[in-house]
């Protein structure tokens, strides 16, 4: 039943607790659970794989949007200290820009114009992070990869998810 209503707060999360938690179910009740939501702890699959034998465990959105933006920022920070000397103005704009870089490419604005202080004249968020992919042709394919595992996560296409997945394999990627 999906009632979305809170069971239960375990007060700490160290596997002692959660053990003893758990353990209060009856066996029987711990086999017929079928999925079991977890962060991307790896020590946490493991133990309750053992938990909960017949569950399917799956990793929550959010920590893998969370995953995928690591990797994001540590791709532009990567290419920041390549350019630092070289390219010195897009630097900064990689360095200051960050948050608009790590924003879903479907919700950056593109209509209204404003001025920035690092470009001249009026640009759009979008018209930003296009300059900014520009930069380094390998920050874009990444970008974009990590853009489409986002839009396969937000749209809950778990088939594209893992063909987006299979499709990084052909690049150096984060």
């Amino acid at each position: 039943v999906h009632n979305h209503r809170l069971i239960d707060i375990i007060p700490e999360r160290v596997q002692t607790e959660l053990r003893d938690y758990f353990m209060r179910y009856p066996r029987e009740e711990r086999l017929s659970v079928k999925t079991v939501t977890i962060d991307m702890y790896k020590p946490y699959y493991q133990f309750f794989q053992r938990l909960f034998p017949n569950a399917e465990i799956i990793i929550d959105r959010f920590h893998i949007i969370q995953l995928l933006n690591r990797a994001l920022n540590q791709s532009r920070i990567q290419l920041m200290n390549r350019i630092r000397y070289t390219r010195p103005t897009d630097y900064t704009k990689l360095k200051r820009l960050w948050k608009v870089l790590l924003k879903h490419r479907e919700e950056l604005d593109f209509e209204h114009y404003h001025s920035h202080r690092l470009f001249e004249g009026l640009v759009t968020q979008k018209s930003m992070v296009e300059y900014l992919l520009s930069i380094d042709p390998k920050f874009r394919t990444e970008y974009e990869l990590i853009n489409d595992l986002k839009t396969d996560i937000l749209m809950t296409n778990v088939t594209l998810f893992e063909e987006d997945l299979y499709k990084t394999r052909q690049y150096t990627v984060s």
